[in-house]
């Protein structure tokens, strides 16, 4: 239990899964997930996460220095999920429909999801990449247009390329 006292984003997602947990009982259960909810919006201010509680996350989830992650209550989330710092999973306007996430996806650092956007299975998301419209399958994506410059393990791109 140490782990809960030192990595305050690993804390949020104990919390969201034990809060989520007792609220979908009924009872006792429900009205002593209502209590602790005061505990997770204090931790959610403390670190600059949104992540309300109901949202639809699979198992696996995991924040990564998460400072000014916000994620939208209708989104889904798929299983096995990294999320970096500032990353952003919203709707356009209110009452939009909000981004699905694929399975064994990562979204690094400042990336924007928004709108009705599906994102697939085995998917990398790079740093400040924007998703504005549907992405397949074991894509990697970068930059501020979404582009893709690796598909199915192959590279499609030599335009962004790692320095080092």
């Amino acid at each position: 239990m140490h782990w809960l006292m030192v990595d305050p984003f690993l804390n949020i997602v104990f919390w969201f899964r034990i809060i989520s947990f007792l609220q979908s009982k009924g009872g006792v259960a429900k009205l002593l997930g209502k209590v602790l909810e005061t505990v997770y919006s204090w931790l959610c201010c403390l670190t600059g996460v949104s992540l309300p509680i109901g949202t639809d996350i699979s198992g696996g989830f995991s924040l990564h220095h998460a400072l000014g992650t916000v994620i939208n209550r209708d989104s889904h989330i798929g299983a096995n999920v990294t999320l970096l710092q500032n990353v952003t999973i919203g709707i356009k306007h209110p009452g939009g429909a909000a981004p699905v996430i694929g399975d064994n996806v990562v979204i690094c650092a400042g990336a924007i999801i928004i709108g009705n956007v599906h994102v697939g299975n085995d998917v990398v998301v790079g740093a400040g990449t924007v998703v504005l419209k549907d992405v397949p399958d074991s894509a990697v994506i970068v930059g501020p247009s979404a582009k893709i410059i690796s598909f199915d393990g192959k590279k499609v791109s030599n335009e962004y390329r790692i320095l080092g």
